[in-house]
C-alpha cells in the first residue's frame, strides 16, 4: 500500500502541465520519511513563499490551538508541517475535479 500510494504521489510530482507539478516545496517531514522523494525530477517552478508564510502563521497562531484545517492544502505542506513539525492535529482539503 505504502509503495503504491509514494509511486502515485512521485507521478503526480514529476508529469508535466499537472496540477500540482513543481508548484508547492515538499514538506521536510515527507522528503525525510519518504528519501526516494530526492532523487525524483521535481523542481519548484514559482517564487517560494511556503516556509515564509508558515513562519508567520506560527507567529500569529495561538500557542494553545491544536487542530487546524487547511482548505486548498494542494500538497499539504502547511497541515504535514503543522502537525509533523508542531504537534498540531491538521486535515487538510484540495478540491479536485473529476
Amino acid at each position: 500500500m505504502k509503495s503504491n500510494l509514494l509511486s502515485e504521489l512521485i507521478e503526480i510530482l514529476e508529469a508535466p502541465n499537472q496540477r500540482f507539478s513543481h508548484y508547492q516545496v515538499l514538506p521536510k517531514m515527507l522528503v525525510s520519511n519518504f528519501p526516494e522523494l530526492v532523487k525524483i525530477n521535481y523542481q519548484i517552478g514559482q517564487l517560494s513563499l511556503d516556509e515564509p508564510r508558515l513562519n508567520w502563521l506560527l507567529k500569529v497562531i495561538d500557542s494553545d490551538v491544536e487542530n487546524v484545517v487547511e482548505i486548498g492544502a494542494s500538497l499539504g505542506y502547511f497541515c504535514l508541517s503543522l502537525s509533523c513539525e508542531h504537534g498540531m492535529s491538521a486535515k487538510g482539503f484540495e478540491p479536485l475535479s473529476i
